[in-house]
């Protein structure tokens, strides 16, 4: 295979320098933030069961807690409708996750990889073996879409993308949100409108509450030291269609449709949906 690389090499490798130090940072922050609610929550809980007057100052400061949308406290239990299920327990697969531009088609949980912590970080675990397809624009006819396939290996947490109507064209980075915004720069460059940044797991579906909820469950995950899981509201299906159509935002949505299984992963045979 013949990787497509960008015009400016240079220019690639220190944008996914900095996007993967973006990151990083942005979920060390996360971390911090839940660390200085908890303690704050600890403080309250202390003051109530000791007596102390409210009045007494705090060392820690009472910020406002801002709205962060997909960065929220993962402490907090979120309700999910989980992946459909065989009678064995296993999870049926494929299945269509999302709506509209948001859909992706999950073919492969994989496998949790937990002592090396390049494979999961504060919010994601990127398993290996872990394999979705999302429909965009060909590189080779713009009017027309094609599935992208991506895949985790082992050898690096970010995915492997490959357009099914060309399997000869690799794009790969240092991070998930490099190698999309490589996809989506290279369809733009061909007149398109696309957009120019993307984040990397919800292209590959991993933010998906469902899917996180499915790799939570994989033997080993409990042993990712660095991840925070997110806890669960037990609800039935109506409840959570209740819940789902009342949503404003589609991040918070996990929102799944069961397509039929399929002999092959790469045929094409479900590009109609």
């Amino acid at each position: 295979m013949s990787n497509l690389q960008a015009p400016n090499h240079d220019a690639q490798r220190h944008y996914d320098r900095l996007n993967h130090e973006y990151e990083r940072l942005t979920e060390e922050r996360g971390t911090l933030e839940q660390a200085l609610h908890r303690a704050r929550d600890r403080i309250r809980k202390l003051k109530r069961e000791n007596s102390i007057p409210q009045t007494t100052t705090s060392t820690i400061p009472e910020k406002r807690r801002r709205r962060t949308g997909k960065r929220d406290d993962r402490t907090q239990p979120k309700a999910v409708q989980p992946l459909p299920r065989r009678p064995d327990g296993t999870i049926a697969l494929p299945v269509t996750i999302g709506r509209g531009t948001n859909e992706v088609i999950i073919y492969s949980i994989g496998s949790v990889v937990c002592d090396r912590e390049g494979f999961h970080n504060p919010r994601y675990i990127w398993p290996v073996g872990f394999k979705s397809k999302k429909y965009l624009p060909s590189l080779t006819t713009p009017s027309k879409k094609t599935g992208y396939i991506s895949e985790i290996l082992d050898g690096g947490n970010a995915p492997i993308v490959t357009p099914e109507d060309s399997p000869s064209t690799v794009f790969s980075g240092a991070s998930a949100s490099g190698v999309w915004k490589q996809l989506l720069d290279q369809i733009a460059s061909l007149g398109v409108t696309a957009k120019t940044h993307a984040s990397g797991p919800e292209m590959l579906g991993l933010s998906n509450l469902a899917v996180t909820k499915a790799i939570q469950e994989l033997p080993d995950a409990d042993k990712c030291t660095r991840y925070i899981s997110q806890r669960w509201l037990d609800q039935s299906q109506d409840q959570y269609q209740d819940q789902e159509n009342d949503a404003s935002s589609p991040h918070e949505s996990s929102s799944l449709y069961i397509v039929h299984e399929q002999p092959a992963l790469m045929d094409g045979s479900d590009r109609s949906l």
